[in-house]
């Protein structure tokens, strides 16, 4: 068979062999695609072999108890542990490749507070949960609680580290330089669908700016929304804690409780804070240094509904 000049026959026994249409098909492809006909030539690169047996069954083990090893540190323990009468060392290639086929697959890592479950503090979250006030919620009336803590918000992170570009060209995208910009939004919220918000170009909340958020909350408290003292629900920052906070609170016949340390889960304005975030993500390519406060402030106006976040947190 002649293709561009180039005769492809196969001998067998000194006599020539018309190759098969499914050949003479993969050698026109061949001289398209590589401007030749000549076969392949075996380079090595296999894919790596999957790991079996015994050693399988090591390398899932030693997953869920070290996820964050390195595939040289998985290697080293299938090859100490082995059975095998030979034990092997794998490479990371053939460690990763098993690891897909196993379902395992890379995670970003984070960190547990175990402060959470010792005596002291889960002894503290109990008496939270069942006694009345000033040491629990039991017996406040769920109308009466608004909650305030506040929040962080990096604008750096509304830019993709990635794009499409022709070659020699980059990807350009206006925005912060450098680490950005941090921004502190202060947020409080009531059972009656009242809500206090402040933003801040800066990191954190000093004492004297928590004062002035509180003093313009108790002093724009509807009560037309509801008749009796407020509970003012916050957790334990420091500038939290100040008797200059108490006092405030105190002087505008409103009550204070304090929610019990590394118990996140019962505030409900840490699930108002993943929703505004989730809308501000919606929003992330219209943000802008200069609107960013807008766009927060429009989010939280938007928002409705907080009385089921108090209901869902159990007050």
């Amino acid at each position: 068979m002649v293709l561009a000049g180039i005769v492809q026959t196969d001998v067998v026994n000194g006599n020539e062999r018309t190759p098969s249409a499914r050949s003479a098909q993969r050698w026109r492809q061949r001289l398209i695609t590589e401007g030749h006909s000549r076969p392949y030539q075996p380079h090595g690169n296999h894919r790596p072999v999957g790991l079996v047996g015994t050693d399988r069954f090591l390398l899932l083990m030693f997953r869920f108890a070290y996820p964050r090893a390195t595939a040289a540190e998985t290697a080293a323990f299938i090859f100490r542990n082995s059975i095998r009468d030979v034990p092997r060392l794998y490479s990371p290639s053939e460690i990763t490749h098993a690891e897909d086929t196993l379902g395992l697959t890379r995670k970003r890592g984070s960190t547990q507070a175990l402060q959470a479950f010792t005596e002291e503090n889960i002894a503290r979250r109990q008496m939270f949960m069942t006694m009345g006030y000033p040491y629990g919620r039991v017996g406040i009336p769920t109308m009466s609680f608004i909650d305030i803590d506040e929040c962080g918000i990096m604008l750096e992170g509304c830019n993709r580290s990635y794009g499409k570009q022709h070659f020699g060209v980059r990807v350009v995208e206006r925005g912060n330089y450098g680490r950005g910009v941090k921004w502190t939004v202060t947020l409080a919220v009531a059972a009656t669908g009242e809500r206090w918000c402040r933003v801040d170009r800066k990191v954190g909340t000093t004492l004297v700016e928590f004062q002035d958020f509180v003093q313009f909350l108790v002093g724009h408290i509807d009560a037309a929304q509801y008749e009796g003292p407020r509970t003012i629900m916050m957790d334990n920052l420091s500038a939290h804690v100040n008797p200059i906070i108490h006092q405030t609170v105190l002087d505008a016949n409103q009550q204070i409780l304090y929610r019990p340390k590394y118990s996140p889960q019962d505030a409900p304005i840490e699930y108002v804070f993943n929703t505004m975030q989730a809308e501000l993500r919606n929003r992330m390519y219209d943000i802008t240094g200069n609107n960013i406060e807008h766009h927060i402030q429009q989010v939280v106006g938007n928002m409705n509904g907080f009385y089921n976040y108090f209901h869902f947190c159990g007050y």
